[in-house]
């Protein structure tokens, strides 16, 4: 069983922050009558500030897609052809290199979505990967917030003291433990 399929879900990967090649992703929503490059300057700012912070971060800044395939590019797994064969032995598999690069690992733990109506606010909207939770934050504290998500991410996949983690993924009981 491969980490893949043990941090994943319906949706694809959920990678643990630590894990992740990216932490955070910032997509920018633009729309037609909105200044894109104060926009962008105000991504580059955030990315930034979570970067002095120790997250790792990268904005969105393509402008040949809307926001929704972001969302989804940067939630999926890789594409088939971009996996490396389940047979070890296979030729396939000595061929193909058993890593795959940073960009094609997704499953980023943070979406941040920052609309024009967000810049007036002075805010961003924060979207867990695992959770799907979303949360409206000040600009200013969005720093310090991203960093106590994914601690409350990396504490929410971590089982409890006494429980065991079995190959599948699910927690055991301490009565079924083997010695």
């Amino acid at each position: 069983m491969t980490r893949a399929q043990v941090h994943g879900d319906d949706k694809g990967l959920v990678l643990p922050p630590r894990v992740a090649p990216l932490q955070a992703v910032i997509v920018p929503i633009t729309m037609k009558d909105v200044d894109e490059g104060a926009q962008l300057k105000t991504c580059g700012e955030i990315a930034a500030a979570l970067r002095e912070a120790g997250v790792r971060v990268h904005v969105d800044d393509r402008s040949n897609y809307n926001p929704g395939w972001k969302y989804s590019y940067w939630a999926r797994p890789p594409p088939a052809a971009a996996r490396p064969p389940r047979c070890i032995g296979s030729r396939a598999a000595e061929a193909a290199s058993p890593l795959l690069p940073p960009q094609e690992l997704k499953g980023v733990p943070l979406r941040l979505e920052l609309g024009p109506k967000d810049m007036a606010k002075q805010q961003i909207r924060v979207v867990r990967r695992d959770t799907n939770d979303k949360e409206d934050v000040p600009l200013s504290i969005l720093p310090q917030k991203a960093a106590l998500l994914l601690v409350q991410m990396r504490a929410a996949r971590t089982p409890p003291p006494g429980r065991l983690v079995c190959k599948c993924g699910r927690l055991t009981p301490p009565s079924v433990r083997r010695s």
